[in-house]
């Protein structure tokens, strides 16, 4: 990729941690309840990007319709709501290590962290993660287990997500 004449090398990194994600009733969480918080860095190419291409694509604004979301500016210290009370922004994105932008997080109710998207992702490719976070399987099976499963199912895996993010 050549960005300002400079050739760039991106490495994207995804990191889904699963267990503990249950609610205490041992069900899962509603929607709603699951926060998608999206970390950005001001002028950051990729971030823009990522919001021009992915995060503005309907389906995708659809799926993280279902979602408390909040959006984080990295470099901040103005407060966002979060957990409850007003907090930091630059603090949020301290308390999930996060250094690389841009860095989409789901958390559950009480913050645990369900998965992470970092860098730029194309939208099959995040509408896949919405998908496994959405349709609850991270109570499940691992994200790796849910993309081997629906490879197997008739329409592979761009074909399910594509036509329900929620699956």
């Amino acid at each position: 990729m050549d960005i300002g004449g400079r050739a760039v090398v991106v490495i994207i990194t995804l990191a889904v941690l699963v267990g503990g994600v249950a609610s205490a009733s041992g069900g899962e969480y509603g929607l709603k309840e699951i926060r998608a918080v999206y970390l950005y860095e001001p002028g950051c190419p990729f971030c823009a990007r990522f919001e021009k291409e992915t995060l503005a694509e309907e389906r995708v604004r659809e799926g993280l319709g279902r979602l408390e979301r909040i959006n984080v500016n990295a470099f901040t210290d103005d407060p966002v709501m979060f957990g409850g009370k007003m907090t930091p922004q630059r603090r949020i994105a301290s308390m999930y290590g996060v250094n690389f932008f841009p860095t989409m997080l789901f958390l559950n109710p009480e913050g645990k962290e369900i998965a992470r998207i970092r860098g730029f992702f194309e939208t099959p490719d995040f509408l896949e993660m919405l998908g496994y976070v959405t349709g609850g399987n991270y109570t499940r099976e691992s994200f790796e287990t849910y993309l081997d499963r629906l490879a197997r199912e008739p329409g592979g895996v761009d074909d399910k997500t594509a036509q329900n993010p929620g699956r």
